[in-house]
């Protein structure tokens, strides 16, 4: 960025790709105020027509940034008529149908564009040819997710000590959008429970009650790892059976009480179908302990499985 402004250019196009909540939307923030050059923002989806593509091209100044977030999702007429936008800063139009269509040719001020992604396997290898710096973004560190924890207790005007902040960094998940949404909630439950202050005791109490544990994780995540472990034994599964069977979890934890008599039909009609093929011997000695009072989704699994074998 140095290099161009003091050759007075237009910054390369830079693709920025990796993880949500990273903070690429940021950078581009920040290219845009080192280049002192005003930034337009914008999104793939939205861009669905070359029309919506040029209004935006046209209203950008010399060497402007713009932005467009989620860029794999650009539809393919409109990743076409950028191209030559990106290398030559020219833009071809059709104006008018049928034998009254002409081609227009739009010639644009140096720009630089900022494209970001979740998902960069998406974004076609022609585009991605067109960018002249790719940066992908890891997750941080503890310490780098301390600093960015304390700035934004400055910006929030919240007291908050080096313990504090470690506790929030660590249980972060190496992302700073989720640090600076568990610092909001740990400054809301400092300012009700005690002086307003934040050390290491109050992030440790606050987070807990927020349902997040010392490694990030909350009941959702410990539910698929529990999932993972006693179900699986820890090996590879399928994503929509691990789904389906945290939902199933989920949903009996909290209807347990108005749910008791229908699981228990439930349960007797599934022991009542396996019966012939426990005598038999059909089923496998797992599916035999579940069904005689093992857990209960296991035993409706293996009454369904019975029901296909037969």
């Amino acid at each position: 960025m140095r290099v161009a402004s003091n050759r007075g250019l237009a910054l390369e196009h830079v693709l920025l790709f990796g993880p949500p909540g990273m903070g690429k939307t940021t950078l581009a923030h920040v290219i845009a105020r080192e280049m002192n050059r005003g930034l337009h923002a914008s999104f793939g989806p939205v861009l669905k027509r070359a029309g919506d593509l040029a209004a935006v091209l046209t209203n950008l100044e010399p060497g402007g940034v713009l932005f467009i977030d989620e860029i794999h999702r650009l539809g393919s007429m409109v990743e076409e008529i950028l191209y030559p936008a990106l290398e030559d800063c020219q833009l071809d139009l059709v104006i008018g149908q049928g034998p009254m269509a002409k081609t227009v040719r739009i010639d644009l001020p140096r720009f630089t564009l900022v494209g970001a992604t979740t998902r960069s396997g998406l974004v076609t290898p022609t585009l991605r040819a067109r960018f002249g710096i790719v940066h992908e973004f890891d997750f941080y560190i503890p310490d780098e997710l301390r600093v960015i924890v304390e700035r934004l207790a400055k910006v929030l005007d919240v007291r908050i000590d080096q313990g504090g902040a470690d506790e929030i960094a660590a249980r972060s998940r190496g992302t700073p959008r989720t640090a600076g949404r568990l610092l909001r909630r740990v400054r809301d439950y400092a300012e009700v429970v005690g002086d307003g202050r934040i050390d290491r005791g109050t992030a440790q109490r606050a987070l807990l009650e927020q349902g997040v544990d010392e490694d990030g994780l909350d009941e959702t995540d410990c539910r698929i790892l529990y999932l993972l472990i006693k179900r699986h034994g820890g090996g590879p599964t399928d994503l929509k059976v691990l789904s389906r069977l945290s939902a199933r979890i989920e949903t009996r934890s909290r209807t347990s009480t108005s749910r008791t008599l229908s699981r228990r039909v439930s349960f007797n009609v599934t022991v009542a179908a396996s019966w012939p093929l426990l005598k038999r011997g059909t089923l496998g000695p797992d599916c035999r302990e579940g069904a005689v009072g093992g857990d209960r989704l296991a035993t409706a699994d293996c009454g369904r499985r019975g029901q296909e074998s037969r």
